[in-house]
C-alpha cells in the first residue's frame, strides 16, 4: 500500500523500548500553557493516588497484572498498519444520525444530496469519524 502523498512528513522517531521521557516540544522547552509536570512516572508496580488527598490507589499496569493486554504501545512501530474492519451505515442510520447530530440537507435527503457537489445522500463526516472509533476501540485498543 502506498504512503498518502498528502500526509505530513513524521518527525523524530519512536523511542528505544524500555526508555523514559518528558514529553514536551523539540528542544525540551515545553508548552507555556501547559500545568508544570510535577515528579516522574512511578516505577512499575507502583501505588499511586489519583490526584486528590487521600485518593483512591491503583497499581501500574504490568504485564505481569495485566495478562488481558496483548499488545502494548511499545510494540507500535511508525509506519505500520493494522486491518480494523470496516461498516456499512443503512440509509436509516445515516438520516438518523444526521437528524440528531448534523442536519444538512445533503444528509438528510437524497435528493438535496443528488444535487450537492456530493451527487447522492452522504455520511455526515461526524457519522464517519464516530464508525471509524468504533472500529478502532472494537480491534484494536481493546488489546492495548
Amino acid at each position: 500500500m502506498n504512503e498518502d502523498p498528502h500526509a505530513p512528513p513524521l518527525r523524530g522517531s519512536l523511542p528505544p523500548k524500555g526508555a523514559r521521557f518528558t514529553l514536551g516540544r523539540p528542544g525540551g522547552e515545553t508548552c507555556p500553557h501547559a500545568p508544570p509536570l510535577r515528579g516522574s512516572l512511578p516505577p512499575k508496580g507502583a501505588r499511586f493516588t489519583l490526584g486528590r488527598p487521600g485518593g483512591e490507589t491503583m497499581t501500574a499496569t504490568t504485564p505481569e497484572n495485566s495478562p488481558h493486554i496483548k499488545l502494548w504501545w511499545e510494540d507500535l512501530e511508525v509506519g505500520q498498519k493494522r486491518d480494523l474492519g470496516s461498516l456499512s451505515p443503512t440509509k436509516e442510520e445515516i438520516i438518523a444520525f444526521a437528524s440528531q447530530f448534523d442536519p444538512q440537507p445533503f444528509h438528510l435527503d437524497e435528493d438535496a444530496g443528488k444535487a450537492s457537489v456530493f451527487g447522492g445522500l452522504s455520511a455526515s463526516g461526524w457519522h464517519t469519524c464516530a464508525l471509524a472509533m468504533r472500529l478502532m476501540v472494537t480491534n484494536f485498543l481493546h488489546e492495548t
